[in-house]
């Protein structure tokens, strides 16, 4: 049976920087591998939150995640982490908030590598009036995420956390998968070789898990393993 990639269960390859990782992103070239993006010295994206939007009846905590009503229609909700909560001089609760940003708030970009769902951790704050919140939000771990029976349109992950200073990633150092020595993304599918273990992306090598039989992927000694496989076996009659 071929093994399609639907967990954590994969072998590093080899580790690459998260802002080294070429890619296509919005069908112009991004940075080449192995050479790092220049930083900018800018503090990064202010999340200014609309504060017309009607305060929700929701228990908010410390530690919860929530998502926040941008002032432009054009953008996405945003998504913070409550890190302190307050009365205002009005006697309005506020949320100081440390956010998490979209691949594409980052000073490298969307990569091809990102999931739909993925946040990175930053280290940005600032207060929000309470009635800023949508609605409570979950942020997984990759693991936990991968393991969810559905995915809801308040469900997230985070493998990352970004310094939006330096535009620097943690953790720096990921593993990287298939011919096109990428960071595992969530999103694409992957299948793993019969015989030398390794994964690798479906669309990469048109595999699909509709597929009849087992994949092997271009080595010479899985090819040879494979033709091994193929050829008539010389049994006694």
């Amino acid at each position: 049976k071929k093994l399609v990639r639907h967990s954590k269960t994969e072998k590093e390859i080899e580790g690459r920087r998260p802002e080294d990782v070429g890619g296509e992103v919005g069908g112009e070239e991004a940075m080449p591998r192995g050479v790092k993006k220049k930083t900018v010295a800018a503090k990064g994206v202010k999340r200014w939150a609309s504060n017309k939007a009607p305060a929700p009846n929701l228990d908010i905590k410390v530690g919860d995640n929530v998502m926040v009503k941008s002032e432009s229609p054009d953008e996405p909700s945003y998504v913070g982490q409550v890190d302190q909560i307050k009365k205002g001089d009005n006697g309005t609760k506020q949320l100081k908030l440390r956010w998490y940003y979209r691949p594409e708030d980052s000073s490298s970009g969307r990569q091809s590598w990102h999931g739909d769902r993925e946040l990175f951790r930053s280290q940005v704050v600032d207060w929000n009036y309470i009635g800023c919140v949508e609605c409570k939000c979950n942020v997984h771990d990759l693991e936990a995420y991968e393991n969810l029976d559905t995915v809801t349109a308040v469900d997230f992950y985070s493998r990352f956390e970004y310094n939006a200073t330096t535009g620097h990633f943690r953790p720096d150092v990921v593993p990287v998968y298939c011919y096109c020595e990428h960071p595992y993304n969530p999103d694409r599918d992957m299948v793993m070789c019969k015989h030398c273990k390794d994964w690798f992306h479906c669309d990469c090598v048109d595999f699909y898990p509709s597929m009849e039989g087992d994949f092997y992927c271009r080595s010479h000694a899985c090819q040879e393993k494979k033709n091994e496989l193929e050829s008539p076996g010389e049994e006694d009659e």
